[in-house]
């Protein structure tokens, strides 16, 4: 190779460099105005309903759900996040057209699993149908923290909960 070669293949290889240690462009949060105090509100009818305590909002919560919700913006993927460490949170996803629903409706649709949910002393056998409900009501989750990303098509929706909810051998409520 000339060394004019060498010269360009060095500057190809700082270029990609520089590209790929660049930061990715942000994902704007899609939270409305009063967000905590709507998502805290929809939980808490909703746990009502069923004779179990309040939810209170989670700022660090509220912060990982952020950084998963704009990860999911940026992929324009709907997956749960794999916990890495002892806290394991609970977690409620949603995924729909931007612009098309406001966060009641969002958490409504998981509400609504409630009516697939034959026996809440034996849920497991229904978990896939109702896993975010039985989740939203777990009696002995006490915290939640949610954010919203979108891309422009999508929004993501995630909510995490303290302690997590859905454990085998108890019942949600």
């Amino acid at each position: 190779m000339t060394g004019a070669g060498r010269l360009a293949g060095v500057a190809l290889a700082l270029l990609a460099q520089a590209v790929l240690a660049a930061p990715m462009s942000p994902i704007p949060s899609a939270e409305p105005p009063g967000f905590a105090e709507r998502v805290v509100r929809v939980h808490n009818r909703v746990r009502a309903a069923v004779g179990v305590g309040p939810l209170v909002w989670d700022a660090n919560l509220a912060a990982d759900a952020r950084d998963w919700a704009a990860y999911l913006a940026r992929t324009n993927q709907l997956m749960h996040h794999t916990p890495d460490g002892p806290d394991q949170q609970g977690e409620n996803l949603f995924a729909g057209t931007a612009r098309a629903y406001d966060v009641e409706t969002m958490i409504d649709f998981w509400a609504r699993e409630r009516d697939l949910l034959p026996d809440p002393t034996n849920w497991l056998p229904s978990l896939e149908q109702t896993g975010h409900y039985t989740q939203m009501v777990w009696r002995d989750t006490s915290r939640v923290g949610c954010s919203i990303a979108s891309n422009g098509d999508f929004e993501f929706l995630v909510c995490r909960y303290l302690s997590a909810g859905n454990v085998m051998g108890e019942v949600p409520y």
